[in-house]
């Protein structure tokens, strides 16, 4: 699990699908001051992020990286705009660990036997709920603190003179 930052301009941002807000990307290019490039491949982001994924789009991107998903989970534009989003599967982990607690509940009261496929299945969620969990206090805590963070203005193109 980690967070990481990239500064600078969105070259090439390919949506695969969406769906549920939540946008999946082939890949997301970044061109970084330097003049090279970083792809992030198989990224996905919330639309409320994804609004400011688009080439040309400049500033300090906000990254994220889980067991089997990466994505952008903030970004603080040129502009000046400043769009965070915290992820669900912290809360989706959660609802699943404790449907499968009360079916292992159900099944030792009701039927006197427990239901192992649910209590395997309980035993995972709990870990990655935690995991989850961690991960978006990590970036809410990230993004936070860079609050006072602006975005150098894209430079204006050179005129041309006569």
């Amino acid at each position: 699990m980690a967070v990481s930052t990239i500064d600078g301009t969105v070259e090439e941002a390919t949506v695969t699908r969406s769906r549920k807000g939540l946008n999946v990307y082939d890949k997301i290019v970044f061109r970084l001051a330097d003049g090279s490039s970083k792809t992030w491949a198989k990224p996905v982001a919330h639309q409320s992020v994804a609004a400011y994924l688009w080439p040309g789009a400049s500033g300090r991107f906000y990254l994220f990286s889980a067991w089997d998903h990466r994505g952008v989970h903030g970004a603080r534009t040129a502009d000046g705009a400043a769009v965070h989003f915290s992820t669900q599967f912290e809360t989706f982990s959660m609802v699943l660990a404790l449907v499968n607690l009360a079916v292992v509940l159900l099944s030792v009261v009701a039927l006197d036997r427990i239901q192992m496929l649910s209590l395997i299945l309980f035993l995972l969620f709990v870990p990655a709920y935690l995991y989850f969990r961690n991960l978006r206090v990590q970036a809410q805590a990230q993004f936070d603190a860079d609050s006072s963070y602006h975005p150098p203005a894209a430079a204006a193109p050179a005129l041309g003179t006569s």
